[in-house]
């Protein structure tokens, strides 16, 4: 059919400059075009006068038009009698005469500059230096000549960055100043439809088979001689055939020369789509495949949620709002009119963003549509750009890497082809890029399927697992690793997504089983066009001398991958780099203060002031020994510190409180429901079901019931904040935040059971659980009757809350009981230690009784003396009275003032001092005094105490032992002075006893003969 057909060569430079010529004419958008503008700026400049000559770097891939560009330059030469000469980098080292050329001809062109930048640099290296001083010395002379250097961008970016600053260090700046730059750009679909209408116009041709070349300009790779062969064999041939769009798009389909990657349509995407579609349907969907953008005659019902709908306006329309917009290749369209101009439309849309490659910005755009919809032409549908890309290789971006040669890129495309569909290069592709945005990674391969990264700082590396499940193998090799991560942790999990994985109840059960274990989730949808950028990147790593990186590039083409693992980072960062808790006012410790709002009995919200009642009254008043470190509570003694306490833990997220009312049904803050979750996955990845048996110890071993048990979760989070991660680990257990995230039944299981092993193991007599306590500003007496029962109030309180699905505060009211039986059992165990030493010193005491009797036996006194009577009483009244002396000396604490309060302390400490015991029991102290006071030791009480029986007993002991003293002082002067009198007495007294025998057996001798006698 056709008559005119595009050279696939620069052989025929006039028919691509007559085509240039037409398309420059065809719209009076020339601003819009991209190629064929740059060639009408170049041709301007070649046609003007100039003093000197230009020296100017054609930059441009292999392919990307630089013949094509320079052939049109030449043929306008030609026009106004320019001489014009064409010259081999190469050819010109070999014979610097070469360059004689240059003098001779107006524009020059010297070819393939890249092809010596890396072989030619040391052979021909003294050439290359007189090569550029020709170069430099032109720029300097006069003239009007323009000199035109061929390369690609990786040869520019090596010879201007290290090339010639080596050879030229001095006047390498004054080289550069001198030389221009030309990016040569790839044409933009507004000049491929001129293209395609002039070609047509070239053949009389009808133009309805532009509505179908938008499929076309973004598969067919954009150099001449594809453009060439797709009009030449595709476009010219179509109108030989009744359906010509089909004819189009099978030609499209077929011809993998159009794409150097050799695929335009991806057969077995397109497939499924076509999977239940009829053959009308069939037809409809390929029609509206090649244009993109369509009206609603082809709108394919089970294809709709891929489809935008939108309106159409005119090109002037949309350049008059939009103004220069780099939009204009995603939403053009070509309408046959009366000329060209008047057949371009615009798609817009509400949801325009959906049909574009890259962003734009809402707000703006949605003001343009506003202005846009009072110039609507037409209703309009688009397919998503998402949609599109899946089933077509676009061109859009290049490639993320730029080759130093076009062997190398062949290899590297050979490379991508080869690997396309092997899973194990797509997974490597995946760690390129990690690689790219990290760093170094350290990779373990677990199988092709399954890989383990690690990169980050010295003091906490990110360990991420990369993963792409096809069968249910896969799924239950990828599950058992996750549920088995005790030497390693898993802080994220990178699943490239698959056909096997999209299946919903799979993956749910993969994004349940990370939300359980706290591993960071991220699916990747790898379409086709992102794997092939993903192989491009690894086949840099693989060959990094002969391939260069275009980060640029890496946005544009992996932009959405990179900002998902991006994002994983950062979420993986802020899990583990924990929040650094500024220091409350006053430097009040942060445990410390939690525990004022974790010792409280109720499960409601609660006042402060009403909370600050009900602790101070349990601990300061129950539990507390002042001056003692038993207890973790910070010394608060007013409602308003309590308050400055709860609010700087609210806004800190650590607990639920606003209005001076802390939420007890939701107690745990923001930031503290984050880390606890954070932590019950990490401890469920390190000990898989035995994770509730693992947090229970550690509250025991916390409440100093249980010898030290280790989380091994130092390495998990930021050690440079292990204050923080201590306070936030006891944080989330105390508020029972974390019982949330573990199994109740078997939580509930292990606490009631230890709890009652624990009771039963109270059966000591609390008959004598008394202790005193002073300080400077209070004194009190503490009972274990009263301590028991505020602890199993907890306890009750906590089974209450179980019932009544309150899981979060049973755990807190258990940690609490266990705290609390904790410390009961510490006064147990100190008030049977009380009792044991008291026994000894009330056997000392007795053994006084003895001095008495000795001192009778040397005065020869029978029955009981008044000291020994006074003694016996003394000791009988500590036995039998000790209940109403507690009482007494309760009331006499209570009705003490604060003057006396340190008097009470240095009496106690003064016992404790004498007797190097520091035991507060009171039964213990109240024989220490016993002892004392016996002992003539002098106490000073405190003028509150002295009407109690203590101190009445106090100062009887102090004149019984007085006397006692000295009697034992009189035994010891006797003893001392006439040992032999004692003797002598005791000789004495012995045969006194010994008459007074023989004296009875006498009298009962004589009273037996009398009797016998009557």
């Amino acid at each position: 059919m056709c008559q005119f057909r595009l050279s696939e060569t620069s052989a025929d430079p006039e028919s691509i400059f007559k085509l240039y010529k037409c398309v420059v004419s065809k719209t009076k958008h020339v601003d819009r075009l991209r190629f064929f503008r740059q060639v009408g700026e170049e041709i301007a400049r070649v046609k003007s006068p100039r003093e000197s000559p230009e020296i100017i770097a054609l930059v441009a891939d292999w392919g990307q038009g630089k013949t094509t560009f320079l052939s049109i330059v030449s043929e306008a030469l030609n026009e106004v009698g320019k001489r014009f000469a064409k010259l081999n980098f190469v050819d010109v080292l070999k014979n610097l005469k070469v360059l004689e050329e240059v003098k001779l001809n107006d524009v020059v062109l010297i070819d393939e500059v890249e092809s010596a930048i890396d072989f030619a640099t040391t052979k021909y290296s003294d050439q290359i230096k007189e090569f550029w001083l020709f170069v430099k010395e032109l720029a300097n002379s006069k003239g009007n000549k323009v000199v035109y250097l061929s390369m690609t961008p990786s040869a520019y970016s090596k010879l201007f960055s290290n090339i010639l600053p080596s050879m030229f260090p001095e006047t390498y700046y004054s080289i550069l100043q001198r030389m221009k730059r030309v990016v040569i750009g790839t044409p933009t679909k507004l000049e491929f439809l001129a293209m395609m209408s002039c070609l047509l116009d070239f053949n009389n041709a009808k133009d309805d088979v532009l509505k179908w070349m938008d499929l076309p300009f973004w598969t067919i790779t954009p150099e001449r001689r594809r453009y060439a062969k797709f009009f030449n064999d595709v476009v010219c041939n179509s109108y030989a055939f009744e359906d010509q769009s089909e004819f189009v798009f099978k030609g499209v389909l077929e011809s993998k020369w159009l794409n150097e990657e050799e695929e335009t349509i991806r057969v077995q995407n397109l497939l499924k789509v076509e999977e239940g579609l009829d053959k009308e349907e069939v037809s409809k969907f390929h029609k509206s495949l090649m244009a993109r953008i369509f009206d609603g005659s082809l709108l394919v019902e089970r294809l709709s949620p891929h489809v935008v709908k939108g309106f159409t306006v005119s090109y002037d329309s949309w350049r008059e709002v939009m103004g220069d917009s780099n939009l204009d290749d995603f939403l053009l369209l070509y309408n046959p009119g009366k000329d060209f101009d008047s057949s371009l439309f615009v798609f817009v849309s509400e949801d325009m963003d959906k049909v574009l490659q890259e962003g734009v910005k809402r707000e703006e755009m949605k003001k343009a549509v506003e202005r846009l919809l009072v110039r609507k032409r037409g209703e309009a549908f688009a397919y998503t750009w998402n949609f599109f890309e899946s089933l077509v290789n676009t061109n859009v971006g290049n490639y993320v890497v730029e080759f130093k040669s076009r062997e190398v890129k062949e290899r590297a495309i050979k490379f991508v082809n080869e690997n396309l569909l092997s899973v194990e290069k797509e997974l490597d592709g995946v760690i390129s890029l990690v690689k790219l945005l990290n760093g170094e990674v350290e990779e373990t391969r677990i199988s092709d399927r399954l890989r383990v990264l690690k990169w980050g700082n010295q003091e906490r590396k990110f360990t991420v697992a990369l993963a792409k499940v096809l069968n249910q193998s896969d799924l239950e090799s990828l599950m058992s690793f996750l549920d088995h991560r005790e030497d390693a942790l898993l802080d994220g999990l990178i699943l490239v997504s698959s056909d096997y994985i999209n299946a919903k109840d799979v993956s749910k059960a993969i994004i349940e089983k990370c939300d359980r274990l706290s591993i960071t989730l991220t699916v990747l949808d790898l379409t086709t066009p992102v794997k092939r950028q993903l192989l491009y990147l690894l086949y840099y790593f693989l060959n990094r001398s002969s391939v260069e990186l275009k980060e640029d590039r890496v946005d544009l083409r992996l932009g959405d991958v990179k900002r998902q693992i991006q994002e994983l980072s950062e979420e993986v960062r802020k899990k583990v780099e924990v929040r650094l808790l500024p220091v409350a006012k006053g430097n009040k410790r942060p445990i410390q203060s939690l525990n004022w709002v974790i010792f409280n009995y109720e499960v409601y919200p609660e006042k402060v002031s009403s909370i600050f009642s009900k602790v101070n009254e349990l601990v300061n008043e129950k539990f507390r020994i002042f001056g003692s470190k038993q207890f973790k509570l910070e010394d608060i003694e007013t409602e308003e510190s309590l308050s400055e306490i709860v609010d700087y833990l609210a806004e800190n997220g650590i607990v639920n409180s606003s209005n001076g009312v802390v939420n007890y049904e939701d107690l745990a803050g923001s930031y503290l429901k984050e880390f606890a979750k954070t932590l019950s996955g990490y401890l469920r990845q390190r000990y898989g079901e035995k994770v509730e048996e693992v947090v229970v110890d550690y509250i025991l071993f916390l409440a100093k019931l249980k010898e030290k048990v280790q989380l091994n979760l130092s390495k998990v989070f930021d050690p440079r904040r292990s204050s923080s991660v201590e306070f936030l680990i006891y944080a989330s257990l105390a508020t029972g935040e974390i019982a949330r995230h573990l199994e109740v039944g078997k939580l509930r299981e292990l606490l009631e059971w230890k709890a009652k092993e624990l009771l039963e193991k109270l059966n000591y007599d609390v008959s004598y659980g008394y202790f005193i306590t002073a300080k400077a500003r209070g004194a009190g007496i503490r009972s274990l009757s009263e301590m028991k029962e505020s602890m199993l109030k907890f306890k009750e309180n906590a089974e209450k809350a179980a019932k009544g699905g309150d899981v979060r505060n049973y755990f807190r009211l258990y940690f609490a009981f266990f705290n609390l039986y904790s410390l009961y059992k510490d006064f147990l165990e100190e008030t049977e230690r009380a009792r044991n030493k008291a026994s000894k010193i009330k056997e000392e005491v007795e053994k006084k009784l003895e001095v008495i009797k000795e001192a009778k036996k040397l005065a020869g006194v029978r029955g009981e003396v008044e000291e020994e009577a006074e003694l016996r009483e003394w000791l009988r009244r500590l036995d039998e009275n000790f209940d109403d002396l507690i009482k007494e000396l309760s009331s006499a604490i209570q009705k003490a003032n604060n003057k006396e309060f340190d008097a009470i302390r240095n009496l106690i400490e003064m016992v404790q001092k004498n007797s190097q015991e520091e035991s507060n029991n009171l039964y213990l102290l109240v024989w220490e005094i016993a002892k004392m006071s016996l002992e003539n030791y002098p106490l000073i009480f405190p003028q509150s105490l002295k009407e109690t029986s203590l101190y009445k007993l106090y100062v009887k002991a102090l004149s019984i032992g007085e006397g006692i003293k000295r009697l034992e002082e009189l035994i010891r002067e006797v003893n001392r002075q006439d040992p032999s009198l004692r003797k002598l007495k005791e000789s004495v007294n012995k045969e006194r006893e010994e008459i007074s025998e023989v004296y009875s057996r006498l009298k009962v001798k004589l009273d037996e003969i009398a009797g016998a006698n009557k």
